[in-house]
């Protein structure tokens, strides 16, 4: 069973310890077509997904005010946000489908599923009734596109110590981004994250990475391979 995992990310050779899980979710609407002039006799698929939206954001509008906050983490607390929605065909029609997709950016303690299950229990409660009350092919249904757990690293832990002794460096930091970290720390393995170069220059044109980065990574594997030679 591997001992540690140190997934080299950019962090300016520090140690990463935490990162954000995140879930992508898709939510589809099915209403009931009709003409416009008479709203009564259709299920507007786009209003009700509008209502979904809106609690999403009274949901993430809660997170920021009352937490759970982690200071290590920027911005310190879960977010939620919607990224793209469809639905429609005409202007005079009563649109019978709408389809958005949301995603959830969360702390690694304040996992996503009791989210996914408010938001839900508000559709039900709330949204469906008034929709089966026209039509009881009306619906709404939620998916998850993809989904990786957080990472919450204990600084006390021996891969945090190991990784700071390889990189000459004491401190720790939190990445604003995600990665592959929280799986392998899932799987029980101890894991941090540890690379060169800052996400502040990464995934945009003309990114780089300076060859002091550069000359600092190869030391930390010179390192790293020395230790795990000698244990052999």
């Amino acid at each position: 069973r591997p001992a540690l995992c140190i997934v080299g990310e950019p962090t300016n050779m520090s140690v990463g310890t935490k990162h954000k899980g995140k879930r992508i979710s898709r939510c589809r609407v099915t209403g009931q077509e009709g003409h416009s002039s008479d709203p009564r006799k259709g299920v507007n698929a786009i209003e009700a997904a509008s209502m979904i939206i809106g609690q999403l954001a009274r949901i993430a509008r809660r997170f920021h005010d009352a937490g759970p906050h982690d200071e290590d983490m920027d911005p310190p607390y879960t977010i939620i946000q919607t990224g793209t929605i469809n639905g429609g065909t005409s202007l005079n029609i009563i649109p019978n489908s709408c389809i958005f997709e949301f995603e959830i950016r969360h702390l690694a303690d304040n996992g996503p599923n009791e989210i996914l299950r408010e938001v839900q229990t508000f559709a039900e409660d709330t949204i469906i009734p008034a929709m089966h009350r026209v039509s009881s092919m009306a619906g709404i249904s939620f998916e998850t596109i993809a989904e990786y757990p957080g990472l919450a690293t204990s600084e006390a832990a021996e891969v945090v110590q190991l990784t700071k002794a390889l990189s000459e460096n004491n401190g720790v930091v939190s990445v604003p981004y995600s990665c592959e970290a929280g799986l392998f720390h899932e799987a029980g393995i101890p894991t941090v994250i540890c690379g060169p170069g800052s996400i502040e220059q990464a995934h945009r044109p003309d990114e780089f990475i300076s060859f002091d980065q550069i000359n600092r990574c190869e030391r930390f594997l010179d390192r790293l391979k020395d230790h795990v030679c000698h244990d052999l």
